[in-house]
């Protein structure tokens, strides 16, 4: 994600024909600004715009396009500006790069956000929910996880994997996460959408992870 593309280049070019701001001038802008003139606020943001590029190039090899950081920083830079006060007598620069640094850093953790998971153990928490949707019909009640592992003929081992892609989404904090199964753009809630439970965030629960998984692999053995 090297800021080197043409769209790069265009942009710094662009930000360096904005005309500079005096002092004067900048302070004549915040007062305006803090009254709610729009224009104001944005030639502060056009004159700003610097402070976001140095910023972005310390997170440009975080998986995120360069230009989409930069875009992150505009909103910490847009940011900042409604909230800065310049009668406290900080230094805009240096208040600024704050909430740059922190807009940009919350997108990149978003983006590593994304579980890794090989697609043969999602494939198996499917049929696991199909099969306790069945088993819940059969029995009037929630399965155990020694029911359903005899069930579906599946030794510890397959439970504790399916317990695993169970406890990573659960780990994703958010079913409309990405997860990287070898398909684009599929969440976790996509991959349990044809079961009939009331909701994505009701899969941890419809396992039993921690209630009962001692039991079941007591009960199930290496078999």
């Amino acid at each position: 994600m090297e800021p080197s593309t043409d769209t790069t280049s265009q942009y710094f070019k662009g930000i360096q024909k904005l005309a500079l701001v005096t002092r004067e001038e900048m302070h004549e802008l915040w007062k305006k600004a803090k009254k709610g003139d729009r224009l104001a606020k944005q030639r502060i943001m056009e004159a700003n715009l610097r402070l976001v590029v140095p910023i972005a190039k310390k997170y440009h090899r975080q998986g995120i396009d360069f230009m989409d950081l930069v875009e992150e920083g505009n909103l910490g830079l847009m940011h900042s500006i409604d909230k800065f006060e310049p009668s406290k007598g900080y230094r805009f620069s240096t208040y600024s790069s704050y909430w740059i640094e922190q807009s940009i850093r919350r997108a990149v953790e978003e983006t590593s956000k994304t579980i890794r998971i090989p697609p043969h153990a999602w494939e198996a928490l499917r049929k696991w929910l199909k099969m306790w949707e069945k088993m819940h019909v059969k029995l009037g009640r929630d399965p155990s996880l020694a029911e359903m592992a005899r069930a579906m003929h599946w030794t510890a081992r397959q439970v504790r994997g399916v317990l695993d892609a169970a406890e990573a989404a659960k780990g994703m904090g958010s079913f409309d996460a990405p997860i990287d199964s070898g398909d684009d753009n599929i969440t976790v809630e996509d991959m349990i959408a044809e079961t009939t439970a009331q909701s994505p965030e009701n899969l941890i629960g419809v396992l039993k992870l921690h209630d009962e998984l001692h039991q079941a692999l007591r009960e199930i053995g290496d078999r």
